[in-house]
């Protein structure tokens, strides 16, 4: 597998490639620099380069002087068990570019030197012989355990030729560094740690031995392209702490169904692209979903298209009906109302509260002057008749 499967999102535009290769921010890849440290910033976007050896590299700046060092951007030698030295020509090397030392079959060891405190985007991506990782004494920012390379809690890149099966990652562990198992299509099982709270970017991208993935509680973020091209994935189980689903970070999956956690606000461009998905029920308090998220699906020329099958669920008013009504080209997806009719807006409802006081009213107004003339009219009825007073005959005179 090939750097360009990694660095590919399906249909991607060139402003997020850019994004993707460049100006994305490798989070745990470059720690916070203390006042009398380097600065890891190139005078440009496409540095000048300089040749040493075996080595290509860049020059940094410093903030705020004229203080130079060095960035490895490319290795053009084939060393096996590889030192990388900690100065070119008399600058002080601190930083290995986003693309050095990518496909480097031939690496089985690699030792970094105690002055490089940061490792760019891709660096040793798609290295399946490199065995071991190593880190000079007195490097401030990296160490080695059993030949896995971390920067404090965050394990930042899995040696490719351990070809691990079944993984589990250490208690203690909060991030898994960008493409830090990149490529790793032995892996078939990975097991998280409690601890975990973040998944770099494009961590487990192309990992086709993957089918099923339970992300632990404690996790906010699933980065861009996380399991992005992951074939054989199935099954992901999300949990109620993730709150952003990134950048085509399960797009190019087999996902055939997914749960969206009531704790995400944030779905990402592309992040279920060309899966397996018949439906998605979007809960309400997703406030934002990127475009072609969800039922969008490649076509012979390698273009995503809408899924005119693909049904969405969610509440009225909500992000998930603005997405199934934007559809593409006037196309919506059908979109069924999984809630409650929305509640009237605030000055709607006490309009109707007045009409129902008025009806109240007028209706116990009836009632009462009904009931007063069917009560007058019985008293009427009810008063007793004269009778006439029977007078004795006269009596006839005696003869």
């Amino acid at each position: 597998m090939k750097l360009q499967t990694i660095l590919r999102s399906i249909s991607l535009t060139g402003a997020a490639m850019l994004a993707l290769l460049s100006a994305a921010p490798a989070v745990y890849a470059e720690p916070e620099l203390e006042e009398d440290e380097i600065i890891l910033e190139t005078e440009d976007d496409e540095p000048e380069t300089f040749d040493s050896g075996d080595y290509s590299y860049s020059k940094l700046v410093s903030d705020g002087s004229d203080e130079k060092a060095a960035c490895i951007e490319q290795y053009k030698g084939s060393e096996a068990d590889l030192e990388i030295p900690s100065e070119l020509d008399g600058l002080k090397v601190v930083k290995l570019g986003k693309n050095a030392f990518v496909n480097a079959d031939y690496l089985h060891s690699v030792t970094l030197p105690e002055t490089v405190t940061a490792l760019g985007d891709y660096a040793f991506v798609n290295c399946l012989s490199l065995m071991e990782y190593r880190v000079a004494k007195g490097n401030p920012t990296y160490e080695v355990k059993d030949g896995v390379l971390y920067s404090g809690t965050v394990l930042e890149r899995y040696p490719l030729g351990k070809a691990p099966t079944e993984l589990v990652i250490p208690d203690g562990v909060t991030g898994i560094g960008d493409v830090a198992f990149a490529c790793c299509e032995t892996l078939t099982s990975v097991t998280f740690p409690q601890s975990l709270k973040k998944i770099g970017i494009a961590s487990f991208s192309d990992c086709n031995g993957l089918t099923a993935v339970t992300v632990p509680d404690g996790v906010t973020e699933i980065a861009n392209f996380a399991f992005n091209n992951c074939q054989n994935l199935e099954d992901v189980t999300l949990p109620d702490t993730v709150e952003k689903i990134g950048f085509a970070a399960f797009a190019s999956t087999a996902l055939r169904s997914v749960q969206i956690p009531a704790s995400c606000t944030d779905i990402g461009e592309q992040a279920f692209a060309q899966t397996n998905l018949a439906e998605i029920v979007i809960p309400k308090t997703v406030l934002s979903i990127g475009e072609k998220a969800f039922g969008f699906k490649l076509d012979e020329n390698n273009e995503l298209h809408m899924d005119s099958t693909f049904m969405i669920g969610g509440e009225l008013g909500t992000a998930a009906e603005n997405y199934a009504r934007i559809g593409e080209e006037g196309h919506s997806f059908e979109f069924i109302n999984t809630g409650a009719e929305p509640e009237a807006p605030a000055e709607e409802k006490s309009n109707i509260g007045r009409i129902i006081g008025i009806i109240v009213c007028v209706l116990l107004l009836i009632a009462i002057l009904l009931i007063a003339f069917l009560s007058g009219k019985k008293k009427k009825s009810a008063k007793p008749e004269k009778k006439e007073t029977e007078q004795p005959a006269p009596e006839e005179p005696e003869a």
